[in-house]
């Protein structure tokens, strides 16, 4: 019998079932061994010696199961996951086996038979510079998060956190509140020309400033006067360029990539994402198919694809499309200075399973994110799309002044990657596509003005972040790495430091204090360049840095740091006073939050201690006229009941909308799709569907 060890049940299934009866495959679950939970777990004076203990018992007793299944195998193989912490608990497996100088451990992008075979006929030692960067890390989180995370609990409230890459995070979604809030508007106007020729088509281009120069029009008065004097104005076409342009495909997905385009395109958070594509991974069972993995491993900075699969996707797209989608030389993208590149990009694992032949035997949720894997690497290996650009300049003239309006079109003349994946996130403003025929125009054709058109704008300030914004910030400035991003934006909205506002990322009052505190105590922990640094070294620790030294330059100040913090005095939060009156003692009663969200509370406590819950009022009631408030169960799940109950006892899931069935004047409720709200009513002969119109379509 040949011992296999790896992380994931379900992967322990897939690859059982490509290896067969001569192999046992086990599972460890993760982590076997890891810092103490109620303790530092760091012997600082020892050169920062980590006490690693058992997770649990249980992990204990499976060491003790595979050390009987060990002396019962001819050979061993450590199967964890192939980076930094699948490192690390395959070194704490080992160590545990006593084979920890052997040749056994075997790694693999893909689980595939011929992936996870190709692995068993070459395995490598444990690589300790690994094993040691994730140490590093662990030991640098462990003691900010031990050393912070208290200070800020007594200092501002209980069950607070701080950490190294959470609080820079923290420091980032605040700066951008702050930039949002000093932002002052600049107007600015926008001017439209709609002409027509003798075949009374009609064209509509955009005012461009001089013939000289681009003039952007600050006012109104600026705008009347550009309107009245093209009014009296001749027009005619004075320059025509064309040209064709490519468009090129995007690369494959690294975590990153995958995070923020789920998130745009499919509205999974960042967590969802992460969770189903490890299911992806992973493998489970497809009816037809068996116990099969789908996508090669989801944690990775690199859009590097193999040369063997590459050569198969360029058959394959041949077979699928013909010779004009494959490009006369495969697609080679290139990674970022920061990537590790120590495994390929994510990409499906067989060709043929495509999305559509599993879509009606897998969850919704694998269907959407396997689809869109799959599209975004099948496009990243296909020829570029070709278009024609005809850009028009047409000049309006008269005896005072001369404008000049552009207009411009776009045709697609060969769809190439844009057959299965395409992105319609830019957008140019100056660009006005026209349903007429461009192309037959020329220099010297003259038209008539039909109308103008001018419109007031207002300069708009920094976006909040959205998770996908954020990641991609994360990923900019090296805050973090790919497996980590997910982890980092649910801790800070758990925590309370941030919320979402519809799809947006917005500090809380209490996050806005905890930075505070952390930017006049720990400047160094929230610094952006200091996290960045961080990452470079455990990198830097990879190619054989000795990794206490990072630890002995990062300890001396963080400590002194540490015991300014503590003599710091308490900060005093203010509660936000109702216009609620305690119907026990006649106060206003402040508004604190809960474990459920927020609730209002006697401010006389504990003289006394009455409480309320806060009814948001969200509708009225279908039934009897009252109004619907906002509930929640006592597991804490949200819903939306009538306020007289239980006289009356309606109550919904979904929010209800602001509108009734305009057929036939029942309850409508909100849905959230990827596009934004849509209002369904409740009937259930009715159906009826609206999009509403603050939609962004």
């Amino acid at each position: 019998m040949k011992l296999i060890i790896v992380e994931s049940p379900s992967k322990a299934k897939t690859i059982q079932k490509y290896l067969g009866p001569e192999y046992k495959v086990v599972a460890s679950g993760g982590h076997v061994c890891d810092l103490p939970k109620r303790s530092l777990g760091i012997d600082v004076k020892n050169n920062f010696k980590p006490e690693y203990t058992f997770t649990d018992n249980k992990k204990k007793e499976l060491l003790n199961q595979f050390k009987d299944l060990s002396k019962q195998a001819s050979e061993i193989y450590i199967a964890t996951d192939p980076d930094r912490e699948g490192e690390a608990i395959g070194w704490h497996i080992a160590s545990y086996l006593d084979i920890l100088d052997q040749k056994n451990r075997i790694s693999f992008d893909e689980i595939s038979k011929r992936s996870v075979t190709k692995a068993i006929e070459s395995p490598k030692n444990i690589n300790m510079n690994l094993v040691n960067a994730q140490q590093a890390r662990r030991v640098i989180d462990r003691l900010v998060g031990y050393k912070v995370s208290p200070i800020l609990s007594k200092k501002i409230k209980s069950r607070l956190s701080g950490g190294r890459v959470q609080s820079a995070v923290l420091k980032m979604i605040v700066e951008r509140e702050h930039e949002i809030e000093k932002f002052k508007p600049e107007e600015y106007w926008q001017i439209f020309a709609f002409l027509y020729d003798n075949s009374k088509n009609t064209l509509k281009c955009a005012y461009h400033g001089s013939p000289t120069k681009k003039i952007k029009v600050t006012n109104k008065d600026e705008a009347d006067k550009i309107e009245n004097e093209c009014k009296n104005s001749k027009w005619n076409i004075v320059n025509i360029k064309k040209s064709q342009t490519l468009q090129k495909p995007f690369a494959p997905f690294s975590t990153s990539t995958m995070q923020q385009d789920a998130s745009i395109k499919l509205g999974m958070s960042s967590s969802t994402v992460m969770r189903v594509a490890q299911q992806l991974y992973e493998g489970f069972d497809i009816e037809g198919l068996g116990h099969i993995a789908l996508v090669t491993y989801i944690r990775t900075d690199s859009v590097r694809i193999s040369a063997d699969f590459q050569m198969e996707t360029r058959k394959f797209i041949s077979e699928k499309y013909g010779n004009d989608y494959v490009p006369t030389k495969a697609n080679i993208y290139k990674n970022k200075s920061s990537a590790q590149d120590a495994h390929e990009a994510i990409r499906p694992i067989f060709l043929d399973v495509t999305p559509e032949s599993i879509k009606d035997k897998v969850t919704n949720q694998q269907y959407r994110l396997y689809k869109l894997i799959y599209e975004r690497y099948l496009a990243s290996q296909m020829a570029a799309a070709r278009f024609n650009v005809l850009n028009i300049d047409i000049l309006a003239e008269s005896e005072i002044s001369k404008h000049l309006f552009k207009l411009s079109d776009k045709e697609i003349i060969f769809n190439g990657h844009l057959a299965v994946y395409s992105d319609n996130q830019e957008k140019n403003e100056e660009n006005f596509e026209s349903k007429n025929d461009l192309s037959k125009l020329k220099v010297g054709d003259e038209f008539l003005l039909k109308k103008t058109n001018k419109e007031q704008k207002f300069t708009q300030p920094p976006a909040r972040y959205t998770e996908a914004s954020l990641i991609k910030a994360m990923e900019e400035n090296k805050i973090g790495r790919p497996s980590t991003y997910a982890t980092v934006i649910s801790v800070l909205l758990n925590r309370k430091y941030m919320e979402k506002e519809k799809r947006t990322l917005k500090p809380t009052q209490l996050g806005e204090l905890v930075n505070k505190f952390m930017e006049e105590h720990f400047a160094d922990i929230v610094d952006i360049n200091f996290t960045a640094k961080v990452e470079d070294q455990l990198d830097t620790i990879e190619q054989g840095l000795v990794w206490q030294d990072v630890l002995h330059d990062f300890y001396p100040k963080f400590i002194n740091d540490v015991n300014l913090a503590n003599n710091t005095n308490k900060i005093h939060i203010e509660d936000e006073v109702s216009d609620v009156t305690c119907d026990k003692c006649g106060a206003l009663m402040v508004i604190k939050e809960g474990r459920y969200g927020k609730f209002l509370a006697c401010p006389n406590y504990p003289k006394c201690k009455n409480i309320k819950s806060i009814d948001e009022i969200v509708g009225v009631c279908p039934d009897c006229g009252g109004d619907i408030v906002k509930k929640r169960t006592r597991a804490g799940k949200i819903f939306y009941g009538c306020n007289n109950y239980p006289d009356c006892e309606f109550a919904s899931w979904n929010k209800p909308a602001p509108i009734l069935c305009p057929k036939c004047n029942s309850l409508m409720t909100i849905s959230n799709t990827k596009n934004g709200e849509v209002y369904i009513c409740t009937k259930g002969t009715c159906k009826h569907r609206i999009i509403p119109n603050n939609n962004k379509q």
